[in-house]
């Protein structure tokens, strides 16, 4: 009897939860109807694990809090940004992504050994720092730890201005027992640099839309064009990706059509050169789509078909770019194999495998 069914799942949820199996309990609230139950679980979850220092964990639950709103979103049928659920989606989602990149930051203040390289770490404890310096930090986030590691990898990489600015920053947080004669000796050798006070433009956050440098701490978007930095989540670094979006007259059928047809140089001239670009935002008309090389191409599709795509043109296209088709993540694409090969699921959303390559691919 099809009206059973919400007490049935709900009776199922609660059996699991009792079990243990708490994600699987999470998916029958849901089919039950019982989004406060399914809320309250996820948020009980993430804050034990916060205090355990899973913070993996708490990335995971805080993906699915902010999976549950935007699904909410999805279904309502006026969709605008300034819609609470997807408010509470953006929040969620901001915190799960700090989660993920502190993790690691903890293991490596942790254990003795990393598999993380100075560059690696330097991006992570950068994006964290932008990401946090006027949203607040999450719970369980040491501020201290991730200013600890950049001023580190940046003594490592050289980034002498950035060492000195951070290891200052450092003076007037409380460290652990017995660091602080360590952070004062960092502080005044960053002070006494022989090699002058100049970071290596290499390191330099680079927006691909303007082409402009910005300083290491200016956030996490171009000050700019205000594009928002797209990141590789595995190594943290800035993918040289630029979006743009079809006239508001060209459907993404039409849109992918013309994006994945052989090329044909446009009149106007590549619409993506520096001029062109720093306008925001980046709307192609057909002869502007047609003119991109779809190698250079990428098409994130959302999970609903009654949503709109997102686009990116790759401006390095030797660099081969992906996306999981289920927190649209976006990864440089020998990551993200290699992750899913090792660990058998995306490293952030947990999309199992065989989901990702049987049902999406």
């Amino acid at each position: 009897m099809p009206e059973m069914l919400p007490t049935v799942n709900y009776q199922h949820a609660q059996w699991l939860a009792e079990s243990d199996k708490f994600i699987e309990a999470h998916e029958a609230y849901l089919k039950a109807g019982r989004l406060k139950d399914a809320n309250r679980l996820l948020k009980q979850l993430s804050t034990s694990a916060i205090e355990e220092e899973r913070f993996l964990d708490a990335s995971y639950f805080y993906w699915l809090l902010s999976k549950q709103y935007l699904d909410i979103y999805y279904k309502k049928s006026e969709q605008t940004p300034t819609d609470h659920h997807y408010k509470e989606y953006q929040s969620h989602l901001r915190i799960a992504k700090v989660y993920y990149a502190y993790s690691v930051i903890f293991n490596y203040m942790k254990e003795p050994f990393t598999t993380y390289s100075p560059v690696s770490l330097f991006n992570v404890s950068r994006f964290i720092l932008n990401e946090v310096e006027y949203k607040g930090t999450p719970k369980g986030v040491s501020l201290f730890a991730v200013l600890f590691t950049l001023a580190k990898q940046a003594k490592l990489l050289q980034a002498n201005k950035l060492c000195l600015v951070v290891n200052k920053r450092l003076q007037s947080l409380k460290p652990p027992a017995g660091v602080q004669e360590q952070i004062d000796i960092n502080y005044l050798n960053s002070k006494a640099c022989k090699s002058g006070f100049n970071d290596p433009e290499e390191l330099l956050p680079l927006c691909y839309k303007c082409s402009n440098y910005s300083q290491h701490l200016n956030g996490n978007n171009c000050p700019t064009c205000k594009q928002d930095y797209i990141f590789s989540f595995i190594s943290f670094e800035i993918l040289p990706l630029v979006e743009f979006h079809p006239e508001v007259d060209i459907s993404d059928a039409e849109a992918e059509r013309l994006l994945l047809a052989p090329p044909k140089p446009a009149e106007e001239g590549d619409p993506f050169s520096e001029d062109v670009a720093s306008a925001l935002p980046l709307s192609l008309d057909r002869n502007a789509l047609r003119a991109i090389d779809p190698s250079h191409i990428l098409i994130v599709k959302r999970r609903e078909n009654n949503l709109k795509n997102i686009y990116y043109r790759n401006i390095l296209p030797d660099l081969q770019v992906t996306f999981c088709p289920e927190c649209l993540l976006v990864f440089y694409s020998e990551d993200f194999e290699l992750q899913v090969l090792q660990k058998g699921h995306c490293p952030f959303c947990r999309t199992t495998s065989e989901k990702l390559f049987d049902e999406y691919l």
